[in-house]
């Protein structure tokens, strides 16, 4: 059996390339994380998508009745959006607005699409008594590799009414 010893040939050239592999790789961090950084501040992902508006769709609403909404909005490149709305009522008890439930759906590829407006219903529960209402939504853009897009609207009131 034959003993193999590791035999530098030039311990001068091993130090070298060893000192040049410790100073290289977390150089190549610097400058991977560099491009990431001025990428993000060049290139402006808020133009992606825009919501104008998001109305109540021929309120006043029945009790029981499902809330129908109409939003209007433009999609210019494919993105992940996800929708967190919340519906905020005044039950006429003195309390005033305050929360009432919210909805959170969201969808992994939105085609790009021109302004229009799409009709939608309420996932979450509306008042069974005489209330008056509006919805805010929060509609978050997932960008890969940059910071989600954030936009808020507030809808304007609506009324349930017992009929």
């Amino acid at each position: 059996m034959v003993a193999h010893r590791l035999v530098l040939k030039d311990p001068v050239a091993w130090v070298k390339s060893f000192v040049a592999m410790c100073l290289l790789v977390p150089l190549m961090g610097v400058v991977a994380l560099s491009i990431d950084v001025a990428r993000a501040q060049l290139f402006n992902y808020s133009h992606w998508f825009d919501y104008y508006s998001i109305n109540p769709v021929a309120p006043p609403y029945e009790i029981e009745e499902s809330l129908l909404f109409e939003s209007d909005a433009v999609i210019r490149r494919p993105i992940m959006l996800e929708w967190n709305d919340v519906l905020f009522c005044d039950l006429y008890d003195g309390l005033g607005f305050r929360y009432f439930s919210s909805y959170h759906s969201k969808r992994h590829q939105v085609s790009p699409r021109d302004r229009m407006k799409i009709m939608w219903v309420y996932g979450g529960s509306a008042p069974k008594e005489s209330a008056s209402c509006f919805l805010h939504s929060t509609i978050s853009g997932r960008l890969q590799f940059s910071e989600d897009k954030v936009q808020e609207i507030k809808g304007p009131l609506f009324e349930i009414e017992l009929n």
